[in-house]
């Protein structure tokens, strides 16, 4: 909804950014002072009131600029006039159309008409037309390339390229030779030939050559070296007059000498071991693996190589260990019992000497059941089997809480788990609740204050400071009151609002309207119309404020209500 100003807006000479001029969809008002502008959205211009509105007599809004707004270049037609008419100029609403005229013969100048072409001619009667037995062209092609329309005038040359040659010569008839250039080769019948072919296929070089030699058969002898067994001979087949090569590479653990291929022992990182495929497991641990063995004792300096399977060497065919021994998470099985300090011993034996002691089996997430001692799936649990609460819950029926002890007294079958088969040693009490008894302490707070003595906690309430909170009692003021019932506390407001606000109006065919009052310059003057706020010129006085308008308000339009408000009243 528009704001209403009844009065002249004097912007003291500041700028009035991004406003835009009221905007007409078609038709321009008729009604208007003069100077009013306005921005007709069909017509496309911005007008201004030259003409009021006044009685029967509409007002008019006349667009503002005008001149040229356009230049268009039309389409040529023929000059049917004479001279100096080879330009036609149209102007209309603004808009100025120029209209070339085109050559129509004689006197009719004008542009160069269209149609012509470079084997036509213009002619005096402004057309364009091909004399009579003129030459026009011939079209010139080749295996590749685009054909060309050799004109009046135009040339050909006829140029050689590699190993050939044009010549032309003046003659009746003039002649064009083209001729394959001579090599450097000697033309004759050559034996067991070498030549040389170029690009265009020419042979550029000729010469004899030498007879091919017979081919025979050879034989090669491949001999074993260190740990290999001899491999014997082989013949190569060269009757087919072909070169054949024969390499031997070395492989994996293999080295190759000048006359033989041997076992690589050496210390590199390709002898026979290091290029072995390292595995971390045994495929099928039914079997553990073989492994080689060459046996040297006195009665056997120099054993042959022979197999054995790692399960069946003895523990005690192998050396004392200068480490620990990581059994990585295995057990070790069958076991004698212990006689020596040193010796192992195995968990029965172990068990039999403790019987009834503590046996610290872990931590028990009462949470979770974890691990299982409270259920009818409880595991097997033996006596003196002892247990940590880490993390609080129901133990059976039995509260417990992190660092409880549980220690079972009794060996209890899997299943067979009872409360009454475990003493519980709590490590805390509860804290207490407002359903629990327990441990508590009393803090001071916001507003209370505690004291401690003889371990009894008195407990206060503070006073109220402007930078404390505490306990407030509300008191009446001017133009407040305060009733107390129950503990509650009702605040009642005394005043008026007709203390501190006055009204007036300014009446229909008046262009003022005073409201007396009596609150001081310190007011603020409202004027609205309608639900609608008004803008009139407002004078202050101490004791009234009057509303001005420059024109007198209809009856249709109605009175304009004036409110007088005291600036810091207590309203």
């Amino acid at each position: 909804m528009a704001i209403q100003f009844l009065n002249t807006v004097d912007l003291n000479f500041n700028q009035l950014n991004k406003a835009a001029i009221q905007n007409i969809p078609t038709t321009d008002p008729i009604v208007g002072v003069l100077g009013q502008l306005i921005y007709n959205v069909t017509d496309g211009a911005i007008k201004v009131c030259t003409t009021a509105s006044a009685g029967a007599t509409n007002a008019v809004f006349t667009e503002v600029g005008g001149g040229v707004e356009s230049l268009t270049i039309g389409n040529a037609t023929l000059n049917v006039g004479g001279v100096n008419t080879g330009l036609a100029v149209d102007v209309t609403s603004g808009v100025v159309t120029l209209t070339p005229a085109l050559y129509n013969g004689a006197s009719k100048v004008g542009m160069v008409p269209t149609g012509g072409s470079g084997t036509t001619f213009l002619r005096g009667d402004g057309t364009f037309a091909t004399p009579s037995g003129s030459y026009t062209s011939w079209k010139l092609e080749a295996d590749t390339g685009t054909a060309v329309d050799i004109v009046d005038g135009g040339r050909v040359d006829f140029t050689g390229s590699t190993g050939i040659s044009t010549v032309v010569a003046s003659a009746t008839p003039n002649t064009l030779t083209i001729k394959l250039d001579d090599t450097a080769v000697t033309a004759a019948s050559y034996t067991y030939a070498s030549i040389t072919v170029d690009q265009q296929g020419r042979l550029t070089a000729a010469s004899n050559g030498t007879a091919p030699v017979t081919p025979s058969n050879a034989t090669i002898t491949l001999a074993a070296g260190d740990g290999l067994v001899d491999g014997g001979d082989f013949t190569l087949d060269q009757s087919a007059n072909e070169t054949i090569t024969f390499n031997v590479a070395a492989g994996t653990g293999l080295t190759v000498n000048a006359n033989d291929v041997a076992v690589d022992y050496s210390a590199t990182s390709s002898n026979i071991i290091q290029e072995a495929t390292e595995v971390t497991s045994i495929s099928d641990p039914t079997y553990t693996p073989r492994i080689l063995i060459s046996e040297s004792n006195p009665g056997t300096p120099n054993g042959a190589v022979n197999k054995i399977r790692i399960e069946n060497i003895r523990l005690d065919q192998l050396g004392n260990p200068d480490n620990n021994i990581d059994m990585d998470s295995q057990r070790i099985v069958d076991m004698a019992d212990p006689v020596d300090a040193q010796d192992a011993a195995t968990k029965k034996y172990v068990d039999d000497n403790i019987a009834g002691g503590l046996i610290y089996q872990g931590g028990y997430n009462a949470t979770t059941n974890v691990p299982d001692l409270d259920s009818g799936t409880s595991i097997a649990v033996d006596k003196g089997w002892t247990y940590t609460v880490t993390v609080e819950g129901l133990f059976f029926t039995e509260q417990v809480r992190v660092g409880d002890v549980l220690i079972s007294e009794i060996d209890q079958a899997a299943g067979a788990s009872a409360l009454a088969n475990w003493t519980t040693v709590q490590n805390n009490i509860d804290l207490a609740s407002s359903t629990t008894v327990g441990i508590g302490n009393v803090l001071a707070g916001d507003a209370i204050d505690v004291a401690y003595s003889a371990g009894s906690a008195t407990v206060s309430v503070e006073d109220s400071t402007a930078s404390n909170k505490g306990a407030v009692i509300v008191g009446a003021g001017t133009g407040i009151s305060v009733a107390y019932a129950s503990g509650t506390a009702t605040v009642t407001n005394t005043i008026t609002n007709a203390e501190y606000s006055k009204f007036g109006t300014i009446a229909v065919g008046q262009t003022s309207g005073t409201v007396n009052h009596s609150f001081t310059l310190n007011t603020m003057v409202q004027t609205f119309q309608g639900g609608q706020t008004i803008f009139c010129d407002v004078t202050r006085t101490s004791t009234s404020a009057t509303a001005t308008i420059s024109v007198a308000q209809t009856a249709a339009q109605g009175a304009i209500t004036i409110l007088v408000t005291e600036v810091g009243s207590q309203v």
